[in-house]
């Protein structure tokens, strides 16, 4: 079972909440250190960004949108097992915060990919098992949150899921159609359930829309 190479960047994950909110009930100049601390993460400093953090949360313990900064950093440097442990920080003290759930699915699909270059299908099936469990954790909270059906959707073909896939693939481009990478996601949910000729719409409209990986799901489609 080989990985698809076409999921969505989390790099949004704290997308949800607008700026006041990420910031309420926080004083104004621990406001503005964490305001900071997210531009650093934004210029993918994540190094520094997670140092930082480790400060800010020493003085804010309660501060859920920190803890799910720290993870996303620490995810991004590789530390898996820190990550997973800010991640349920963030959902001990917020157990609606899907961003939280979706960045322990992909530490799981992360740690997936690791057991399948060992060879150890057996690990990597149970780890892409408890993301997709993540992934329906968020999508509980926010069940029309178009990249992250879009990203359920491949998960789901990973799992030899192809009927599920292609049903989340779809919702996910009803939802937004301006998405180049939700349209190739849906092309190749197409192509998993032999829909030639939906595939090659979907494919027309990922490449409309700009999508820079088409010579890989083109390879795929020519298997």
């Amino acid at each position: 079972m080989r990985t698809l190479l076409l999921s969505l960047s989390f790099i949004f994950l704290l997308s949800c909440g607008g700026e006041s909110e990420e910031t309420a009930n926080l004083t104004d100049e621990a406001a503005t250190e964490f305001l900071a601390i997210k531009s650093v993460y934004r210029e993918r400093n994540f190094e520094e960004a997670a140092k930082s953090l480790d400060g800010f949360l020493k003085a804010n313990p309660e501060h859920a949108t920190g803890w799910i900064l720290l993870g996303n950093a620490r995810r991004e440097m590789g530390l898996t097992l820190s990550a997973k442990e800010a991640y349920k920080k963030a959902i001990a003290i917020d157990g609606l915060r899907m961003e939280a759930f979706l960045g322990l699915g992909v530490v799981a699909r992360k740690e997936a990919n690791t057991a399948f270059k060992k060879g150890d299908s057996s690990e990597a099936r149970a780890q892409l098992k408890a993301a997709e469990k993540y992934y329906e954790r968020a999508l509980a909270i926010e069940p029309f949150h178009a990249e992250t059906l879009s990203s359920m959707a491949m998960l789901q073909l990973q799992l030899k899921q192809p009927e599920e896939a292609l049903r989340n693939a779809e919702k996910a481009w009803e939802l937004k159609k301006s998405d180049g990478t939700i349209a190739a996601n849906l092309a190749v949910a197409y192509h998993k359930n032999n829909m030639a000729e939906k595939r090659d719409i979907a494919r027309a409209n990922a490449k409309r829309l700009g999508y820079a990986g088409l010579a890989k799901i083109d390879a795929m489609f020519k298997k």
